[in-house]
């Protein structure tokens, strides 16, 4: 996963129909939380492309498709 701010994400990266169950659940929303609050023990929480802003978007390293959700 990938810690982004809203700068480098723009407005491309909105949630597919067939993933919006996924993201609305509290496994997810359970691993979001700790990711992010490892990158702030890391780093500050910065974004992971361009250091300067904080990251606030949790993005896979995989894209999901409905197959592998």
């Amino acid at each position: 996963m990938l810690l982004f701010c809203k700068i480098m994400i723009g407005m491309r990266l909105m949630a597919k129909e067939f993933a919006r169950a996924f993201y609305d659940s509290g496994q997810w929303r359970k691993c979001r939380k700790a990711f992010i609050s490892e990158r702030i023990s890391i780093d500050g929480g910065l974004c992971q492309r361009c250091h300067e802003r904080l990251g606030y978007m949790v993005h896979h390293t995989i894209i999901l498709t409905p197959d592998n959700i």
